[in-house]
């Protein structure tokens, strides 16, 4: 009896602790669940949408970006559908993506909005209007799309418009580094779609302080402002591959800022020429060409599409290498160069009949990224002429010389000379060809060009037994 009543008071205390240990898991799934705190080991996706029905709202459905981006983690993507986001942002190590660029608007209209990035954060996909002031940051009441305050951005394929400053890459209390940006493939444009009264001038994209260094800025469109692009102590950026169309100023380059190279870009319609107070490069060199300037009034008379004088920047620097035409670069064929090392082959007192080889090599001495197809089209009608190879693709002034090995058997006539040449033509360029010529002789008809004759005729006693042998006596 004892052991029976032992036995249910143990069986009672384990129902209890497990009716307990039930709640406090019921409690803490429901705890976790509405927790602002998500997995933080694993990169999320966090959706913002500014009309959704509310019963679609939770930890990873939010109603504006700013509340997505104070609950992402390092590396969470926020993705915003179509609508109009106003108010302030400020983000670092999230992906901020919109739906469509067209209808996923931040800042758009009358509220006055600013995005500070930090560092690695990439932005795409968005209509990006308005702009607050800074009176804060010293920037004297300018209006101002995105202020970058870190390094490892991308800011891709957005509409940034009606801003004092687009874009203004600046540690404002001149600390830290700011580098290894990328703003690519942008409309940046000038304040069209609102009405802000700034006595300012309009900025496209601004690069400022000592260490606002290493950015890249490409495939951009900066349109309508009176400074399109404006560095000052901002080096080793490069700039390529991006309009500059119906600006004041295409592009100012104040001192400190150095060794920026700025190649690729079509400079059209703008009103003052670039202005440049430091020393940088305003072309990628011979081969790669510069950029294109819609006032240039150079000539191309070689017809490789880059003009024969260059292209002088109000300032110390030029473009050395203009384009002649808009986006000139993507058609610029880079120039091969056929060279043969040899030019005449002789081949003397070759029997009838018989083979003779040489060998030939050629070479691309043209442009460093050319390649060379060659082939050869016509060689003598005398004699049977192979070569090896006979043709070839694909060849760069890095590679070897390629050796084509000739051979030809002699046309069976005796006592003659024969001559001619082969061409070799550059595929790409017919104008671009080499010719090699050869020349073949056969002996006269004489017992000297023959050796057993030759040595019988010195060896007259062996002669007369080769006639004892065969039975000749000169008899008829």
């Amino acid at each position: 009896m004892y052991k029976k009543v032992k036995e249910m008071k143990v069986y009672k205390k384990v129902m209890v602790l497990a009716i307990v240990g039930l709640f406090l898991g019921a409690f803490a799934v429901s705890t976790l669940a509405f927790s602002p705190i998500h997995n933080a080991s694993v990169n999320n996706t966090i959706y913002v949408d500014d009309d959704a029905e509310q019963g679609w709202y939770d930890i990873t459905h939010r109603r504006t970006i700013q509340d997505a981006v104070s609950i992402a983690n390092q590396g969470d993507t926020i993705f915003v559908y179509n609508g109009t986001y106003p108010g302030d942002i400020y983000c670092s190590s999230v992906r901020l993506i919109g739906e469509n660029i067209n209808s996923t608007f931040i800042g758009y209209g009358p509220a006055e909005s600013l995005i500070d990035i930090g560092s690695n954060v990439e932005i795409s996909g968005f209509t990006i209007s308005a702009g607050r002031t800074l009176p804060s940051k010293n920037e004297g009441g300018t209006y101002i799309g995105m202020y970058v305050l870190g390094s490892n951005n991308i800011i891709s394929s957005n509409n940034i418009s009606g801003n004092g400053i687009c874009i203004y890459l600046k540690n404002p209390n001149g600390a830290g580094i700011i580098n290894n940006n990328s703003i690519i493939n942008n409309l940046i444009s000038n304040r069209m779609l609102i009405d802000i009264s700034s006595t300012g001038d309009s900025f496209g994209i601004i690069l400022g302080c000592d260490t606002t260094d290493h950015n890249e800025i490409s495939g951009n469109t900066i349109q309508f402002h009176e400074r399109a692009l404006h560095l000052f102590s901002s080096s080793e950026n490069k700039i390529h591959d991006n309009n500059f169309l119906g600006n004041d100023f295409s592009i100012k380059i104040e001192g400190g800022s150095s060794d920026n190279w700025i190649y690729h870009n079509n400079f059209l319609g703008n009103k003052i020429k670039p202005r440049d107070e430091s020393l940088n490069n305003w072309d990628d060199g011979g081969v790669n060409g510069g950029n294109y300037w819609d006032d240039y009034t150079g000539e191309d008379n070689n017809g490789d599409g880059i003009g024969d004088i260059p292209y002088f920047i109000e300032g110390v620097n030029k473009d050395n290498f203009p384009f002649m035409t808009k986006d000139g670069w993507k058609d610029h064929i880079y120039l091969s160069d056929l060279y043969c090392s040899d030019s005449h082959i002789v081949w003397s007192n070759v029997l009838p009949n018989d083979m003779q080889t040489a060998t030939i090599s050629i070479r691309n001495n043209g442009e460093s990224d050319s390649k060379l197809n060659w082939k050869i089209i016509s060689y003598p009608t005398w004699g049977k002429w192979t070569f090896t190879p006979k043709s070839g693709i694909g060849l760069t002034p890095s590679d070897e010389s390629v050796a084509i090995e000739v051979f030809v058997v002699a046309p069976d006539v005796e006592e003659s000379t024969f001559s001619g040449e082969i061409m070799v033509i550059n595929e790409d360029d017919s104008s671009d060809y080499e010719t090699i010529s050869f020349s073949l002789s056969t002996p006269k008809n004489n017992i000297l060009n023959y050796p057993f004759l030759y040595f019988l005729n010195t060896h007259p006693q062996l002669f007369q037994l080769l006639r004892n042998i065969l039975g000749y006596t000169g008899e008829k």
